[in-house]
């Protein structure tokens, strides 16, 4: 199973790379409007630019995306106050509404938990591993990485149903991504950008910086 992760990353840097050099050679797509309302958001509300990431918490690029990118993002763009991170959750991979819908219930009990609990589901994310998304699991780190009560949260998780948010999400993303819909899915101030490219990313954040009369 690990050859197979390896010959999964290997496409995704290569198609990170063709997006970076399509990118770079061709006019910047028309930017579209995305209702992120009620979605988990992380950095300063009045940041300038918005960075908004349709993700599936069971595809492997999304975590390629978490564990090489992201990073790189949170540390010049959120943590600095330029950026404010939108991570609208979709699902329709197998087996990720459940992911998902644990997800969401962090969401729902405390929001502040959110982000660290995704960041530690991509941690553990291994398809050499597939208990790494079970419910005991689940559990364990909502209790660890998101401080929730873990009887509040199995309660949730039985009694609480997110099929309405995902649903929606879900027909969201469509509606934006027409018939290409993959993910991770990323856009800059509306204009989607090649997830895999922070050089992209960078650039075209700057650039909405530098069109605010901000520094960057």
């Amino acid at each position: 199973m690990s050859k197979i992760l390896v010959i999964a990353t290997a496409f995704i840097v290569c198609f990170g790379l063709f997006s970076y050099v399509s990118y770079e050679y061709n006019a910047l797509p028309e930017p579209v409007v995305i209702d992120s309302r009620g979605q988990p958001t992380l950095g300063k509300s009045d940041a300038p630019v918005h960075l908004i990431s349709f993700q599936d918490f069971k595809c492997a690029g999304c975590k390629y995306f978490a564990d090489e990118v992201y990073p790189k993002i949170k540390k010049k763009y959120i943590d600095t106050g330029k950026v404010k991170f939108t991570l609208i959750p979709i699902a329709f991979l197998s087996d990720s509404k459940r992911v998902a819908h644990a997800a969401l219930s962090v969401y729902r009990i405390r929001p502040e938990s959110f982000f660290p609990f995704v960041e530690r589901l991509y941690d553990v994310y291994s398809w050499d591993f597939p208990k790494w998304s079970s419910t005991e699991n689940l559990v364990f780190y909502a209790k660890h990485t998101g401080k929730i009560d873990p009887y509040r949260f199995q309660s949730t998780l039985n009694h609480w149903s997110s099929s309405s948010i995902l649903n929606g999400n879900l027909k969201l993303a469509k509606g934006v991504l027409k018939d290409k819909l993959s993910t991770p899915a990323l856009f800059v101030d509306g204009v989607e950008m090649p997830p895999f490219s922070f050089s992209s990313i960078s650039k075209q954040s700057d650039r909405r910086l530098w069109e605010n009369d901000l520094e960057y």
